[in-house]
């Protein structure tokens, strides 16, 4: 849902250099509130989906601007191996670019859902697959230390995530089929200001419940 409305903007908004600036500084400044929510280690600092966003707002503005298709491509390969340091990753500039490029409305909130959804419930039961394949290599006793490594559990809970983001990515189409294209309340600053706001919510409850 975020990819659609941002591709929404998009095609709206009149000023392309102040979007890419107001998404660029909410997401330098989720980025703290982001890292203490998720506890994540200094060796592991992904950035939040904010930074995403503001790529994918810039590759599809380079769709616009660049006439030889081919040099574009090659952006947008060099787009996704960027995306791989970011939340959602290569999957959330597929799903901008969808959005960007299918022209039937219909089949435009039709589609980005659907395989976004066919490519994370794929994966999910390919680990489950694998997680199989532990089970019955780690009962040998040639293959016996795999159960210590913890991937059975490590694979399994990748495997549930993968589904349910499948399911979520559904769920947002039939969503996204119910939009009637008008503009609701002007909330525009609500919302970036809710997204590091969540954050450094979420992690201050985790810190006063000391559960990380």
């Amino acid at each position: 849902m975020m990819a659609f409305f941002l591709i929404e903007g998009f095609q709206k908004t009149t000023h392309i250099k102040k979007y890419l600036g107001r998404l660029f500084i909410f997401a330098v400044v989720s980025q703290i509130p982001y890292f203490w929510a998720n506890n994540y280690t200094p060796w592991f600092f992904p950035l939040n989906v904010m930074f995403l966003l503001f790529l994918g707002l810039l590759m599809v503005h380079l769709h616009e601007k660049i006439q030889i298709r081919w040099l574009f491509w090659v952006l947008f390969i060099i787009f996704m191996l960027i995306s791989l340091t970011m939340e959602w990753g290569f999957i959330g500039i597929i799903a901008i670019l969808m959005y960007k490029i299918i022209k039937n409305e219909n089949k435009r909130r039709f589609w980005p859902p659907f395989t976004l959804a066919f490519i994370n419930i794929s994966f999910g039961f390919l680990a489950l697959g694998f997680v199989a394949l532990l089970r019955t290599l780690a009962a040998s006793p040639e293959f016996a230390d795999l159960a210590e490594l913890g991937l059975e559990g490590f694979s399994f809970q990748m495997a549930s995530l993968l589904i349910f983001f499948g399911i979520g990515h559904l769920l947002a189409g039939f969503l996204l089929k119910r939009y009637n294209n008008q503009r609701g309340k002007s909330m525009k600053y609500l919302f970036y200001v809710i997204y590091p706001l969540h954050f450094a919510i979420l992690g201050l409850i985790a810190h006063l419940l000391n559960i990380r």
